[in-house]
């Protein structure tokens, strides 16, 4: 599976901690992992190596943040990164500050989450 490109595990039951597998897919350039049960803040350390990924689906989940990092450790880098799809979660506000290692991003829905008042877009996805 070390040549595998496209990944769909949508509508499953995974949970956080399942995420590790992915580590070895270095080849993938489209993954999704939505409808699953990923929860509150998820760790996306694990696709730091996934850096041919050009599109991530994570809609239909509980999802509240991405965290990227922990102190000491590299920064999520995913730079060929084009498609991200975060609908349906429980994203804040925040979220948009969460977007930094994506600076090839040219496409992001985050419809139907807990977004409120206006969201200064500029200057903040670099």
């Amino acid at each position: 599976m070390m040549n595998l490109e496209v990944l769909d595990l949508s509508g499953n039951l995974l949970k956080n901690n399942d995420l590790t597998y992915l580590k070895g897919l270095s080849s993938l350039k489209s993954l999704s992992i939505r409808r699953n049960q990923l929860e509150g803040s998820i760790s996306i350390r694990v696709l730091n190596n996934l850096t041919k990924l050009k599109q991530l689906d994570l809609s239909g989940n509980k999802i509240e943040s991405l965290q990227s990092s922990h102190d000491g450790e590299r920064p999520l880098n995913l730079t060929n990164l084009e498609e991200l799809y975060l609908d349906s979660n429980s994203f804040t506000n925040s979220l948009l500050s969460q977007l930094s290692g994506f600076s090839n991003l040219k496409s992001l829905s985050i419809y139907g989450n807990q977004l409120k008042g206006s969201i200064n877009i500029k200057g903040r996805i670099t």
